[in-house]
C-alpha cells in the first residue's frame, strides 16, 4: 500500500484497466478505475457491468484479446 516510485501521469505506454462492474471489493478500485484512467494519459478502461473482480479468470480469453487487438491498431 506504499506510493508507486514513478508518477502515474508519466506513463506513456497505453495502459488497459479492465474492471468489472460488480467488483464488491472497494478497497481494490472504490471507483472502478475511473480515477486512474484519468490520470493515465493513455489509458482505456473497459468496464464490463456484468462481471466482477475475477476478470483474470473469468474473462481469461477476452482480456488477453482486448491487449493485441489494440497493439496491432496502432
Amino acid at each position: 500500500m506504499a506510493g508507486w516510485p514513478f508518477r502515474v501521469e508519466e506513463v506513456a505506454v497505453p495502459v488497459c484497466l479492465w474492471c468489472g462492474g460488480r467488483d464488491a471489493d472497494p478497497a481494490r478500485s472504490p471507483d472502478l478505475g475511473a480515477t486512474l484512467e484519468r490520470r493515465l494519459p493513455n489509458a482505456r478502461r473497459p468496464l464490463l457491468a456484468e462481471a466482477g473482480g475475477g476478470l483474470l479468470w473469468t474473462r481469461a480469453g477476452d482480456v488477453p484479446r482486448g491487449i493485441t487487438s489494440r497493439a496491432t491498431r496502432r
